[in-house]
């Protein structure tokens, strides 16, 4: 596993044991862009493609990444009810992944150190009438960057 397969693993685990949950989509706008509406059940959860910064302390590497990821459900246009009933099931779905980070972060069985926990309301993404809620944190976990001389030319190094 690599620091990104392992994120976008985690996220398609927890968004296929959410009861609510339909679709799972990771990736840039580009790619939510190319699910056909025909494809795409809602609520989805989006995941964006994480940053990854490397802290080296000269005893472990950590990666402490910005992750985001979106959930999403579509209403009519033109319906503020409908909007305002999706913004409170998006709401409520975007909390149970964040009290479920949270707790694979105590129970140190996924992540460790999530934090810094934002929640911005999402409306009309790419004008489809898509609503829910973007929320963005920070994760830090200890990854082992040894060198591995198997990956590189031999003549390189004699």
């Amino acid at each position: 596993m690599n620091p990104f397969e392992d994120f976008k693993t985690y996220f398609a685990q927890v968004a296929s044991e959410h009861l609510e949950i339909k679709t799972f989509v990771h990736g840039d706008v580009r790619r939510f862009q190319a699910k056909s509406r025909s494809e795409m059940e809602y609520p989805c959860l989006w995941l964006e493609t994480p940053n990854q910064k490397f802290v080296d302390n000269t005893g472990n590497t950590f990666i402490e990444s910005t992750g985001a990821f979106v959930i999403l459900h579509n209403a009519p246009a033109g319906d503020a009810e409908g909007q305002d009933q999706i913004w409170s099931d998006t709401n409520e779905i975007a909390l149970d992944i964040i009290a479920r980070i949270r707790k694979d972060s105590r129970d140190k069985t996924k992540f460790i150190g999530c934090s810094n926990f934002s929640i911005d309301p999402v409306d009309t993404l790419f004008v489809a009438n898509d609503y829910g809620w973007r929320v963005e944190f920070t994760v830090k976990k200890s990854w082992s960057l040894c060198f591995n001389p198997m990956r590189w030319l031999a003549d390189l190094f004699t």
